[in-house]
């Protein structure tokens, strides 16, 4: 009988010490897989976060070139006397301003097609300006619009292209363009600039009798 208890005691002292090392086993595991499980939720919510940033703090984007060119009227005397028609796309996470404003122009110096048209004792004094700056407000997302640029074109045609009975079209140069937005939310300024040729027209017609 004490054999019997003696041995049934060592089966279950080797019972309670395979439980113990099965136990310690499975806890390490479960805590390495826990370590794992946490790793890997942080590396998610990293990505998370860069893919936000992705969706809504992108660079936003510019475009914007000339439908036609810029055509000066020089048989009307009221202001403005051309229009620009710009196509402008912007695309941006947040909202913002727009601002459109003239950078240059440049007279063309072509001896045979611009010239001949233009007196040439005044030749500084040809120009072209926006009749005004243009602001509008842009929404977050892709925002497109057609704008009308007004302009002023002063040009100083050559003597015997301002009596009656004459007319004609040269191209007159070329005007640079710059599309501003300033982001609202980070305080961002993006640029984008184009250029657009000049075409002047004129007719002055006969005094009627």
């Amino acid at each position: 009988m004490r054999n019997v208890f003696k041995q049934t005691s060592r089966y279950v002292i080797a019972l309670n010490f395979l439980a113990t090392i099965l136990f310690g086993a499975l806890t390490v595991t479960l805590y390495y897989r826990g370590n794992e499980l946490q790793t890997r939720i942080v590396e998610l919510e990293i990505q998370n976060g860069r893919l936000q940033n992705l969706i809504y703090n992108y660079t936003p984007t510019l475009f914007m070139y000339p439908q036609y060119e810029l055509v000066a009227d020089l048989s009307t005397y009221s202001r403005p006397n051309g229009i620009l028609k710009l196509f402008v796309v912007i695309v941006t996470p947040h909202n913002g301003y727009a601002f459109v404003n003239q950078t240059a122009f440049v007279l063309s110096p072509d001896p045979e097609m611009t010239l001949p048209f233009l007196d040439p004792n005044m030749l500084k004094q040809n120009s072209v300006k926006m009749y005004r700056e243009l602001i509008f407000a842009v929404p977050a997302g892709s925002f497109q619009t057609i704008l009308e640029v007004p302009f002023w074109c002063d040009v100083q045609l050559a003597w015997q292209w301002r009596q009656p009975g004459s007319g004609g079209d040269f191209p007159l140069g070329i005007v640079g363009i710059s599309l501003t937005f300033y982001d609202a939310q980070t305080n961002g300024v993006y640029v984008r600039s184009v250029t657009a040729r000049v075409r002047a027209v004129f007719d002055n017609p006969m005094p009627q009798r």
